[in-house]
């Protein structure tokens, strides 16, 4: 547990541009605090857990349990005006097209699983800062979420294995996971729509789904791409992982430019 939160003050404090003498004086504590902190070397009191939960308007106080937080001031508005020392080198625009992290943090947990070294590599390629993975409502810009779906594919992990692999939701979801009530696929799929700026899932019954975009024109959203079929199947890969591991895509079927129904059973 330690190391979760040594994950989210880390994360928070570099988002935020603080070095660790600014963040201490913020929360009226030394930076040898701090430093111990982020080490993983000291156990954190709950006084200074929900003093630095309110000051940094950190909105789940149990999130140091699924690894990850939200922050109610996060928005695309704001980094457009402020940009992200996290992605420090990109230039956010009115209309960038993202993913929240959320959206693929199951697949950033398995690579970091499998091939943590080569990520790291992507992560530098990418200029992307390793905190980045822990804001869960951080959006990533879309040139930056298609070169992480070629860069999965040179580890083998492709839309043909897509349904075979063994994802976990537990970042994604794990403030609904702790409110007391199992998520199910209507959760998912508002938790997905407020997740980004290009997919809009819609529930139909409880064996269907569907899935729409404006944006058909885009190479990475073709049909037959692996960032496509990943967030088509995203909400059923939900299901599979957290509440029938034997479920199974029935049909994908595009009813027309711009619209996939998803059937499962």
């Amino acid at each position: 547990m330690n190391q979760n939160i040594a994950n989210i003050f880390k994360s928070c404090r570099k988002f935020n541009k603080l070095q660790q003498t600014a963040m201490a004086k913020t929360l009226n504590i030394t930076q040898g605090t701090i430093s111990k902190i982020e080490d993983a070397t000291m156990k954190i009191e709950m006084e200074l857990w929900f003093k630095f939960l309110e000051i940094f308007k950190v909105k789940d106080p149990y999130c140091f349990y699924y690894n990850s937080f939200e922050i109610s001031t996060q928005n695309s508005a704001f980094l457009v005006q402020e940009g992200s020392p996290l992605l420090p080198k990109f230039k956010f625009t009115d209309d960038f097209l993202y993913l929240e992290v959320k959206m693929i943090r199951p697949l950033i947990d398995l690579v970091q699983s499998k091939h943590s070294d080569e990520f790291d590599l992507f992560l530098k390629k990418n200029n992307l800062k390793k905190e980045i993975i822990y804001l869960l409502n951080h959006p990533i810009p879309l040139e930056i979420i298609e070169s992480f779906f070629h860069f999965l594919e040179s580890m083998k992990i492709n839309a043909k294995t897509l349904m075979r692999l063994n994802l976990d939701f537990q970042s994604t979801l794990g403030e609904t996971m702790l409110n007391g009530k199992a998520p199910e696929l209507s959760d998912a799929l508002n938790i997905f729509n407020q997740s980004n700026n290009i997919l809009d899932y819609n529930f139909i019954n409880s064996n269907q789904y569907a899935v729409s975009t404006d944006l058909t024109s885009l190479n990475s959203l073709k049909n037959d791409s692996f960032l496509m079929e990943y967030c088509l199947l995203l909400p059923l890969l939900f299901l599979k992982s957290k509440i029938n591991p034997n479920i199974a895509l029935v049909e994908k079927e595009i009813k027309n430019n711009n619209t996939w129904l998803i059937s499962f059973q």
